[in-house]
């Protein structure tokens, strides 16, 4: 039976559902007033409705994730699975749904480049803001494309051009040595989804012209690019302002936006405002802003709790406030990795806090000069944009809360993944070392 002081249990990657495990715990409502894409078990792409939680899946391993959060996006490409329509084409051949997408429907479009004389690209001309933001390109690329897929960014309008041109070949799943440093290419199953970004300057730039190449040399200066043929299997293209791409947003003839997820309840009945410890089984996304996994608050944040990544490094951290004023700051040593999951832990009473990421107790832990902060609100990304959800990108696979402070002893094990509530009852001693009734 699980631990006694277990009062809080979510199993998101396991039950792929809202509602609490074994009734320990309100069911959850998300408030995302759009459609969103996630991955399925079987690796296909799916669409949840409006307000509707996604289970988000690795669409090359069929792995559950847990619930994905994500911010809100804006695909500003058009004709995002249709390269006939909107797009300018430049001595290419285009054939519309030739293949089989990743979201099971036969929409993914063949360009051929075959004049081995001219260049051979479609392109697109884009409206964007003149300011320094940062702009991701993302599209999808069939495995079994044998030529080297050139895309090429320009940011145009202003004094200064800015430009940003990559290469990608899918048989093998390599960029050219002149690709951005941030592009990356993500396993979807028949697919690679490529990714990198582009910052506008403040020069006056105004448009983006997006160009995709089917057949380009290796290199930049491997000749002329004009004398290459070869054929690309491409769907779903994207581009937002962000600094890394988020879940697909299909468009038509108009730019379409996402909102954020916003996991919450105002019900924390289940709450000790006394002591507490906080357990999160979760896979970041994307590690370059800073954004809350969960919180306990007041919705003001003048009284919290909370577990979030720090914005610059990567790094886990626990904090709180009580009344307005911080009462704890304690972080991990190093950064938490993309994609890959992590369990972090912390645990409170007065003047009495401690914190740890992965097994390792976190820096500024234990505490020893800490007040309770009285809290109304659970949310996951703080309860939504403007409280620090405004970047949140994970998939959350499990979350407990525990209504006493739990030992060191006990944390450092539960950061380890070595207790599990579904086990606890079969571990020999268990109970006898951490004084858990059984």
């Amino acid at each position: 039976m699980p631990d006694s002081a277990l009062t809080l249990w979510y199993t998101f990657a396991e039950s792929k559902s809202l509602a609490a495990e074994g009734g320990l715990g309100p069911t959850l409502g998300i408030v995302r007033a759009t459609e969103a894409t996630y991955f399925d078990s079987a690796g296909v792409l799916q669409t949840a409705a409006s307000g509707e939680a996604r289970f988000d899946h690795n669409p090359a391993t069929g792995e559950s994730l847990g619930l994905l959060v994500e911010p809100l996006r804006t695909n500003i490409c058009l004709q995002s699975e249709d390269v006939t329509t909107t797009w300018t084409s430049e001595n290419i051949t285009l054939v519309a749904n030739t293949d089989v997408a990743p979201d099971g429907n036969s929409t993914a479009d063949t360009l051929t480049d075959a004049s081995a004389g001219a260049f051979g690209l479609i392109n697109q001309t884009i409206t964007i803001a003149d300011d320094n933001a940062v702009y991701t390109f993302s599209v999808f690329i069939k495995k079994t494309s044998s030529a080297i897929f050139g895309v090429n960014y320009r940011l145009l309008g202003g004094t200064t051009e800015v430009n940003a041109f990559g290469r990608f070949q899918p048989s093998t799943n390599t960029f050219n040595s002149s690709a951005p440093a941030d592009a990356v290419s993500e396993d979807v199953g028949d697919y690679y989804r490529i990714s990198w970004s582009i910052t506008n300057n403040t020069s006056g730039n105004t448009t983006m012209q997006l160009i995709l190449q089917p057949a380009v040399r290796s290199t930049i200066d491997g000749g002329d690019d004009a004398t290459v043929t070869g054929s690309q299997v491409i769907w779903g293209v994207q581009v937002e302002a962000g600094t890394f791409p988020t879940s697909y947003i299909p468009t038509t003839s108009s730019a379409v936006q996402r909102n954020a997820d916003v996991p919450n309840t105002n019900d924390v009945s289940w709450v000790n405002q006394s002591a507490g410890t906080l357990y999160i089984r979760v896979t970041p996304l994307d590690i370059t802003q800073d954004y809350d996994f969960v919180s306990l608050n007041d919705t003001t944040f003048q009284e919290s709790h909370y577990l979030r990544i720090k914005d610059g490094d990567g790094t886990a951290v626990a904090n709180s406030r009580d009344g307005n004023v911080d009462q704890y700051d304690m972080s991990s040593a190093a950064a938490l990795s993309v994609d890959t999951e992590s369990i972090l832990v912390s645990a409170w009473e007065l003047n009495n806090v401690a914190a740890y990421v992965d097994g390792a107790e976190m820096s500024g832990s234990p505490d020893a000069a800490a007040t309770m902060p009285t809290v109304t609100r659970f949310g996951l990304a703080s309860g939504g944009p403007g409280f620090g959800g405004d970047f949140a990108t994970y998939c959350m696979a499990e979350i407990r809360y525990y209504n006493e402070r739990k030992a060191d002893a006990f944390l450092a094990d539960l950061s380890n993944g070595l207790i599990s509530e579904r086990a606890v009852s079969r571990v020999s001693g268990l109970g006898f070392k951490y004084g858990v009734s059984m």
